[in-house]
């Protein structure tokens, strides 16, 4: 957890996808979310460890995504 930057754009924005109630506004920010983690693997000095928490974080994104309920459904 210590490699993990807490205050790094792609934490900040997967912990808003994770926390937000709203599932119309959780896709959204799932989206973004995997944006601004595609983003930073094109980052060099990633260490492994940090690496490891972001290919938790996109499993992790990829299931709310495919399991969200669309909003057409409704």
């Amino acid at each position: 957890m210590a490699a993990i930057p807490l205050n790094s754009a792609w934490f900040r924005s997967y912990s808003k996808a994770l926390l937000t109630d709203d599932p119309i506004a959780r896709q959204i920010y799932v989206k973004a979310a995997l944006e601004t983690i595609r983003e930073a693997l094109l980052q060099s000095g990633i260490e492994a460890e940090e690496r490891t928490a972001i290919s938790v974080a996109i499993a992790e994104l990829n299931l709310i995504e495919g399991n969200e309920p669309s909003a057409k459904a409704s």
